[in-house]
């Protein structure tokens, strides 16, 4: 394996686990607060001192960046999320190159994770970077097209967090955030609505699957009390979306399950 492609801490136990991400105290030579920021090998940032991930921005080109306190408590450092984490997982960059630059191998300037980023000359960043295949094409690419079109459903029929979608496909937050944004896989992004996450945010109601009850219909409908259709919910006996006080049922599921209790219903 190519030296530079070795992740120095493999072997380290992490120094911090929160929300199950494995997370390591980022590189002294960065001159950041010592204690105060966490990185894990997915570009994620954490602050001790806040007790949560930071969400930073984009700069002009496209690069996730955030302000992070120096170890001189003078005024926050603009730093690139991708440096961070090729300091801490990699170590610095070799000594023969004159001006190191952080290369996103798959060409996602969002994609953070420490299998997508490495050291590399700045005259030849630049001279390959119009030649990055982008998508599955890409070889070191960290997602696969099935893996995007779920992520992409995802992001269109439930209120599930960045968050939680990249975890459950082991990407960086800004990933997700960047599949939504359109900027990266958007020759299968461009294919869903992505508004229609917003407007369920809004209108529970609207679906063209399920239908809309209040909790008050359920508890008609099963002749049950409030409490009972919680739990129900809860066990996902007859769950599927829950948003307030309306629940989101699959028209058929609820059909079946009223028919087992021996309730008479229209279809």
């Amino acid at each position: 394996m190519d030296s530079s492609m070795i992740d120095i801490l493999q072997s380290k136990a992490p120094d911090l686990i929160v929300d199950g991400v494995e997370l390591y105290e980022v590189h002294p030579s960065l001159g950041l607060l010592p204690g105060k920021y966490f990185v894990s090998r997915d570009g994620q940032v954490y602050s001790i001192a806040i007790h949560r991930f930071l969400s930073g921005t984009s700069d002009k080109d496209g690069y996730q960046v955030m302000n992070l306190k120096r170890a001189d408590h003078r005024r926050g450092l603009k730093t690139a999320v991708a440096k961070v984490v090729l300091w801490t997982f990699r170590g610095a960059p070799p000594e023969d190159m004159k001006v190191p630059t952080c290369e996103h191998i798959d060409g996602n300037r969002t994609n953070n994770n420490i299998k997508n980023l490495k050291w590399l000359e700045r005259s030849i960043n630049c001279s390959v970077r119009v030649n990055t295949l982008r998508g599955e094409a890409c070889r070191n690419s960290v997602l696969t097209e099935p893996q995007v079109h779920e992520i992409c459903r995802l992001l269109t029929m439930t209120k599930m967090s960045y968050r939680k979608i990249a975890l459950r496909f082991g990407v960086s937050i800004y990933t997700i955030v960047d599949i939504h944004d359109r900027r990266s896989w958007n020759h299968i992004g461009k294919d869903y609505d992505f508004d229609q996450r917003n407007r369920l945010k809004t209108d529970p109601r609207l679906s063209e699957y399920p239908i809309i009850l209040s909790i008050k219909d359920v508890e008609k409908i099963l002749n049950v009390c409030k409490n009972t259709v919680k739990k129900k919910l809860k066990s996902k006996q007859i769950y599927s979306y829950k948003e307030g006080h309306y629940v989101r049922i699959p028209k058929i599921a609820l059909i079946e399950y009223m028919e087992q209790k021996g309730i008479k219903v229209d279809k």
